[in-house]
């Protein structure tokens, strides 16, 4: 059904006027909620702050002949884990707040850090120090391990201190910790080491030295302060110029004091005057982010303006959803199309040819719009989960007269409720994956994984390798010359390994094919013909993954006499493309590393029942995906997160048909990576 709505477009414009700080305490709190709420409300990557008691460190000293130091044990607080693809990567730098004793820190001290932190560190860690001997470089001892070796900077810091993030930002960002020792900071009178209350930036290697550096002072002062023991034998001075630029703080004088262009202001013991100066950071923050945005409005008019192509600069406005989905994977745009292609589909083509449903649902578009084919000028469509498919289509009625535009909707149509047995979770399921000569390695971690993630987990999944010969293969395998000996001496051991768990079966069939990649219908009947009718046959390849809840969907979606189950694979792009260093041992669910392989028809599910009663109709030749007739059987196809694929390189053969070799060849040219990425590899290639 279709139905017609008129467009309309509508400007709106975002002013914003701050007024001045207000004197009076009050005031100064609730100009501070807007400010946060402000900044939390346009910052684009905001992390909601963890809050929580702040631990006390204590450090005592132990007369003994072995020196003993005692540190109780701490927290750490640090904002939420984003995955790098989500978010960009931060300069590696975790920020160390140190809470000290001599005065009353701001309430919501760690909310207002968390904000305005978030976007320029990676960690933010507090630790409440007594005010002792050793200062706040004692503070170290508590930072948790994986902080040494996970982040390359740490930035010590009191509490009374006002940090531009911003600054801080840019100055680490010019600073080279790969090849020298930082520790840069204001210097403390009296001693080599920096002053803690102006800020110190340290790489990892630098606070090592200083834990151990205080550990060995803490048991042979015999009286001298810990910090000038520490500044005595720490074998590294303060430096207050590493490089340009220097490291500019200032200390607090008046409430006038300039927090723009300085990296902190230090020494501002009053809460309520650490809340303002924080106010006027944060005000600092949306001025700057206001000019970069008129910086890219201003290029982007301006690519417009000198751009030598007509852009059609009337890009339809969406409709609005009636709700706002959490999958990041949702595209709300409109792509656009004509009779034969629609462009930018998805992240791997170009364009895409339309299929004939599509074709005529087009055409159908055009007549309830009164368009015809040879008036269409272009159109628009979007998917509405809501609704249906949205459709704009502007077409030339002549050249004297502007072009009209249609704007129609394919409604969705009424949903059919199907009553359909319920699977239990204890259905025995076969995992059967062919394995020929090439897939030696894979098939080899493959029995690894299997038994590290579903036998000892309790799976109740069987396994049956189908080992394909070829024809020379085939001969020294009769001739006791076994490719696959190895192989099968490993299934054995893991037989033996875990024959107390009757519910699994570890299993093999050999046979010759001659195509040895293939493993057609009819071997497959040979393979599968002494298991139980109402086992559910699985198909799997030797680069899957182990993952035990693809197994329970398996069983959840595979029903029998009505339906079979058509996963489709998350397959991992070139190794080489997406990683820069080691490859990881296991596939992670992320879009970077890898694409849902619509085109991977090698994996589905079914009872042994119902293909043994297909396959006793079917006429010859067919696929297994035709064996089960759509009259019959529901074949349900859908992303398969559980379903992981290593890389493989895809060959087309000549001995596939047209169809095959079309297929296979959009395959490979996907396989290798986005669009982004392999363009990133052609500009670093110098292509």
């Amino acid at each position: 059904m279709y139905s017609m709505y008129t467009l309309s477009r509508r400007w709106s414009s975002l002013s914003s006027i701050i007024a001045g700080l207000c004197s009076v305490h009050m005031m100064a709190g609730l100009l501070t909620g807007f400010c946060l709420h402000w900044y939390t409300s346009y910052s684009s990557r905001t992390v909601a702050p963890t809050t929580a008691v702040l631990p006390t460190t204590i450090i005592t000293t132990v007369e003994a002949t072995v020196p003993t130091t005692t540190f109780t044990t701490s927290t750490t607080y640090t904002t939420d884990y984003v995955d790098d693809d989500e978010k960009h990567v931060h300069d590696d730098m975790v920020i160390l707040v140190v809470v000290t004793e001599d005065h009353e820190p701001a309430e919501d001290m760690e909310k207002i850090l968390n904000t305005t932190l978030n976007d320029y560190s990676s960690d933010i860690t507090y630790i409440r120090h007594s005010a002792v001997p050793g200062g706040a470089y004692a503070a170290l001892h508590q930072l948790p391990t994986h902080h040494l070796t996970q982040y390359n900077l740490i930035y010590l810091v009191q509490s009374s201190t006002v940090i531009n993030g911003r600054n801080l930002k840019l100055f680490t960002n010019s600073v080279d910790h790969s090849t020298q020792e930082v520790f840069i900071g204001k210097k403390a009178p009296d001693t080599n080491l920096c002053d803690t209350a102006a800020g110190v930036l340290m790489s990892t290697t630098v606070a090592r030295m200083l834990i151990k550096t205080i550990t060995w002072c803490a048991a042979q002062r015999n009286g001298q302060h810990l910090e000038y023991c520490l500044g005595d034998h720490l074998q590294i001075k303060c430096q207050e110029k590493f490089q340009d630029p220097p490291y500019h703080v200032v200390k607090y004088n008046n409430s006038s004091v300039n927090v723009e262009d300085v990296i902190a202001v230090y020494d501002v013991r009053d809460g309520n005057l650490w809340k303002k100066l924080m106010i006027k950071v944060m005000i600092y923050y949306e001025r700057m982010y206001q000019s970069e945005l008129k910086e890219i409005e201003y290029k982007s008019k301006h690519f417009i303006r000198s751009s030598q192509y007509d852009l059609n600069q009337n890009s339809p406005v969406g409709s609005k959803l009636k709700f706002k989905s959490t999958d990041r994977f949702d595209r709300d745009v409109f792509t656009n199309f004509n009779l034969t292609h629609e462009l930018n589909r998805n992240d791997f083509d170009p364009y895409t040819e339309l299929g004939e449903e599509e074709m005529g649902d087009n055409k159908n578009i055009l007549e309830a719009c009164n368009i015809s084919k040879d008036g269409f000028v272009s159109g628009w469509k979007k998917l509405d989960a809501t609704r249906g498919m949205d459709y704009i289509i502007e077409a030339s009625i002549n050249k004297m007269t502007t072009n009209k535009v249609c704007s129609a909707v394919k409604e969705l149509s009424t949903p059919q409720i199907l009553s359909m047995p319920n699977m239990g979770e204890g259905s025995k399921i076969v995992l059967l994956v062919p394995v020929t000569k090439k897939d030696y390695q894979k098939a080899m971690a493959l029995l690894r994984n299997f038994a590290r993630n579903s036998i000892e987990k309790f799976d109740p999944t069987s396994l049956m390798l189908v080992f394909l010969y070829t024809h020379s293969e085939w001969r020294q395998y009769k001739n006791s010359v076994d490719i696959f000996k190895n192989i099968k001496l490993k299934m054995k051991q893991m037989r033996r390994k875990y024959e107390a768990n009757k519910n699994i079966l570890i299993m093999w069939q050999s046979f010759q094919s001659k195509m040895s990649k293939i493993l057609n219908n009819n071997l497959l009947e040979q393979a599968i013909q002494k298991l139980d009718k109402n086992t559910i046959i699985l198909l799997g390849s030797p680069r899957m993954e182990i993952i035990t809840e693809y197994f329970r969907r398996v069983r959840q979606n595979t029903v029998l006499h009505k339906q079979v189950y058509c996963p489709i694979p998350f397959t991992e792009y070139h190794p080489r493309i997406i990683y820069s260093k080691k490859v990881p041992a296991t596939l992670r669910f992320q879009p970077s590393l890898g694409y849902f392989d619509s085109l991977n028809h090698q994996h589905i599910s079914f009872f042994k029942h119902d293909f043994d009663h297909e396959m006793s109709t079917a006429p010859n030749g067919q696929s297994l995906y035709q064996v089960f007739s759509t009259e019959r059987f529901h074949r349900l196809v859908s992303v398969e997160p559980g379903l992981r694929l290593r890389y493989e390189e895809v060959v087309c053969g000549k001995e596939l048909g047209q169809i095959e070799l079309r297929r296979c060849l959009l395959r490979r040219l996907r396989s290798l990576g986005k669009r982004s990425q392999l363009a990133g590899v052609v500009m670093e290639s110098g292509l």
